[in-house]
């Protein structure tokens, strides 16, 4: 029964482990503080150690027959750091002899104080919940036949329970080496005694509390953007157990960075990005990503120019469009030409059968939206040749002091109004002149301009396209294809485009 009382209680501890809260998990022991510990045990003393045998009377069940043999410990140390500290113990047996000479025969009590000094080394100290260490030092023991000094070894578990405790279960052996010190029996060339405590249970507590390192819970953001679009960034963290300062960081995958647990940011070009949150303290770090993916804007159809050539055109001459639109493609053209004709494409061509004004249209669309503009095209006729290369009109010549017509001067201008009439792209400027020496000048010479002026509109010529002016009588020496004065008395017809 005895030898399973040290299995039921590690049975116990590593049970009560597994209980403690998730947070403590991610909670390191201190380092660099002072701690304290205290426990009770069951103790043993076993002598009459043989190369072959080890120690015999381990748990001798004989022992037990003058009470418990029970054991107190305290202890006071420095942790350098979570996983090695130094500490100077005291602890109290009530060991049980079971043969006990020289005291005779039968089980015997003995109180023995031991003092020790020991160094412990950890394993996984600064991550896990239940950490398994070993002790080596050296020791003091006094209350035998003599004082028993030798070295000290221990073994066992530290299981975190908070920031600043946690429960241990050791096993303990204070080593003799003479073996006559604490019961006086020399047994020989091989003599060892051993004052062992197994197993002690007990708590431990650090002046200074634990770091506990940050964990991240989720982190949370838009899976798309748009280029210049800010998106919120999300983290969810052990707020309340992490310890301060710490600290939040974001990187966004383009060179921009942000801090804390909410943050906004936008991006600039498209593209794939990875987010990144990184939470750290003097516990540690962790991180956690997500996924952007980043897309320009939708653009919508919209046009900058439309243009055609050439302009103004003639009837019965084709005619190019062309457009310049933005947006996404694809990009649907539709051109109305203002005659009931439409086209199509980003360029178009058209022939006008008939000179007129036309009001010529382009409305340019895509999914995102649409857009329209418009140009005015003059259509001319189509005119003879005579029309681009006329220079200058028949002149008219009048009779002394007369404003009316005579046949040679209607016979020139005929050749004049089926000219203008012909084509439509001229107008007709008219000057009167009158030869000095005739009466009322400038009257005679604004009658005379007149008098042309009446003529082309008889002659299917149209008022809009005729200005007439008298420019009086002509005082310099002016010759032309006529002599003399009769050159001066004269309209002259000048064709403008």
């Amino acid at each position: 029964m005895t030898r399973t009382l040290p299995l039921y209680l590690l049975s116990f501890i590593l049970a009560f482990a597994f209980t403690v809260d998730t947070a403590d998990a991610q909670t390191k022991r201190a380092g660099d503080t002072f701690y304290i510990k205290a426990g009770v045990g069951i103790a043993d003393y076993a002598g009459e150690y043989s190369p072959v045998d080890g120690f015999s009377d381990i748990f001798d069940t004989d022992k037990f027959d003058e009470g418990f043999p029970f054991s107190f410990t305290g202890e006071f140390g420095y942790q350098f750091n979570p996983n090695f500290g130094i500490g100077l113990g005291l602890q109290y047996g009530d060991y049980q002899f079971a043969d006990g000479p020289p005291r005779g025969e039968g089980a015997e009590s003995l109180g023995i104080t031991t003092t020790y000094l020991t160094g412990r080394l950890s394993l996984g100290a600064q991550n896990w919940t239940i950490s398994p260490y070993a002790d080596a030092g050296l020791h003091a023991s006094f209350g035998g036949e003599s004082t028993a000094i030798g070295p000290t070894v221990a073994g066992g578990f530290d299981v975190v329970v908070s920031r600043h405790t946690s429960l241990f279960i050791e096993a303990r052996s204070h080593l003799d080496l003479d073996g006559t010190n604490i019961d006086g029996i020399d047994q020989g060339d091989y003599s060892m005694d051993a004052l062992t405590v197994m197993p002690t249970l007990g708590f431990k507590y650090n002046f200074k509390s634990a770091v506990t390192a940050p964990a991240i819970f989720s982190i949370d953001g838009p899976a798309e953007l748009e280029t210049g679009e800010s998106g919120t960034f999300s983290a969810s963290v052990n707020e309340d157990e992490v310890t301060s300062p710490v600290s939040y960081q974001w990187d966004f995958g383009d060179g921009s960075t942000g801090s804390g647990l909410l943050t906004d940011h936008s991006f600039n070009q498209s593209g794939q990005y990875e987010v990144t949150f990184t939470a750290s303290n003097e516990g540690g770090e962790v991180s956690e990503t997500l996924t952007v993916e980043v897309e320009d804007p939708p653009v919508p159809a919209e046009i900058a120019t439309i243009n055609a050539d050439p302009s103004p055109a003639t009837a019965g001459e084709e005619v190019s469009f062309t457009s310049n639109v933005q947006g996404d493609s694809p990009l649907d053209y539709e051109w109305d030409f203002g005659d009931g004709n439409t086209g199509s494409g980003e360029t178009a061509t058209h022939t006008f059968d008939e000179e007129g004004e036309y009001e010529v249209t382009l409305n340019a669309s895509n999914e995102f939206g649409d857009d329209s503009r418009s140009l005015t095209l003059m259509v001319e006729p189509d005119l003879p040749e005579i029309c681009e290369t006329v220079s200058e009109l028949n002149p008219a010549f009048f009779d002394v002091n007369s404003s009316t017509l005579t046949d040679e001067a209607r016979s020139a201008l005929e050749e004049n109004a089926e000219i203008l009439a012909e084509c439509s792209n001229l107008t007709v400027r008219i000057e009167g002149f009158a030869a000095s020496g005739e009466r009322n000048s400038d009257e005679l010479s604004e009658d005379r301009a007149q008098a042309v002026a009446d003529f082309y509109e008889e002659n299917d010529v149209p008022s809009d396209r005729i200005e007439a002016e008298g420019r009086g009588a002509i005082e310099d020496d002016t010759t032309s294809k006529k002599s003399g004065t009769e050159e001066q008395r004269r309209v002259d017809s000048i064709p403008q485009r």
